[in-house]
């Protein structure tokens, strides 16, 4: 008895190479195209059958496209420099691993010598990166990581906020080493760099050798 006929036999190599071959749309569209015949025909066992592949074909597609997405390096990364002058945010947006975009942000509330003290550090750059990021992705989609130099107050609810707007899941990843982290230091120095233009660049070296001094002499606030 005849399992598959040389017919069936064809169609079955000519998906498998379609599938093998990444030709995922292709592939799809073939199928939905055998499901409609068989619903035509009536052969509706075989139209469900071809219905549940299609299904399954569809969320390896998905999966794959995302991974893909992950892979090639669609990412933001911020740059952070917080002063008393003020704070200058540097965002590059990464995309297939080249950098697209270069966005800066800024703020002239002052948020260093307040009767509480300063709010610089790791602390005063992880608020500032909270508000920054909030801020960023209030009119812009998230691509599926933002990298940072430090972690953001209220990480794990930021990333639910991002991921609920992206419709896909958002992590925020402090990168240690290699060239993630390298692309974390550049974008902080481009924020150096326009704190200084933003703030005038003596008045900010003025503020700089001063917080230097009160962090030495352990002062409670700005000299």
């Amino acid at each position: 008895e005849t399992i598959c006929s040389p017919e069936e036999y064809s169609r079955a190599v000519k998906l498998t190479e379609l599938f093998l071959g990444g030709k995922n749309d292709e592939l799809i569209n073939t199928l939905k195209g055998r499901m409609l015949d068989a619903a035509s025909g009536e052969r509706f066992e075989e139209a469900a059958q071809l219905r549940d592949v299609v299904r399954t074909v569809q969320t390896l597609h998905d999966r794959q496209q995302k991974m893909a997405t992950a892979e090639l390096g669609h990412r933001d990364v911020f740059g952070v420099k917080v002063g008393p002058a003020g704070v200058a945010v540097h965002v590059f947006q990464v995309r297939s691993g080249r950098v697209v975009e270069r966005v800066e942000l800024g703020s002239e509330e002052a948020i260093v010598g307040s009767g509480e003290g300063p709010v610089d550090g790791v602390d005063g750059v992880g608020a500032v990166l909270e508000t920054a990021i909030q801020q960023f992705y209030e009119l812009r989609g998230a691509p599926p990581e933002v990298h940072v130099p430090v972690e953001p107050d209220e990480r794990e609810a930021l990333e639910s906020w991002l991921s609920d707007r992206a419709g896909r899941r958002v992590k925020i990843v402090v990168p240690q080493r290699g060239d993630k982290r390298s692309l974390v230091d550049l974008a902080n120095r481009n924020a150096a760099l326009a704190y200084q233009t933003r703030f005038n660049q003596t008045t900010a070296a003025r503020y700089d050798a001063l917080e230097m001094l009160q962090h030495v002499l352990g002062l409670p606030a700005l000299p």
